[in-house]
């Protein structure tokens, strides 16, 4: 089998960013790429009208939702990367 020219750097170090204010929760990961960081998976989480206000929901959800974005981009570019598996 021979392996693709394109070179997939794996990564051992991410950083996670939660913005929130009174209504919604954003998360971002970020990969650490050989120039900096890039944006891996965003998740967000609303707090509609009604609802109680719970910060540390709001940031598990928001995390989950970026986490799970994270899953498919990664996923996404090593199935493009290897074609016919790893």
């Amino acid at each position: 089998m021979t392996r693709p020219n394109r070179t997939l750097t794996m990564t051992d170090e991410i950083k996670v960013v939660v913005l929130a204010d009174d209504d919604r929760t954003q998360a971002e990961v970020m990969a650490k790429r050989p120039f900096g960081y890039a944006s891996v998976g965003v998740g967000e989480a609303r707090r509609r009208p009604g609802d109680p206000r719970d910060a540390e929901l709001g940031e598990m959800l928001a995390l989950s939702r970026a986490f799970k974005d994270a899953h498919r981009t990664m996923t996404k570019l090593i199935s493009e990367a290897y074609p016919n598996g790893a």
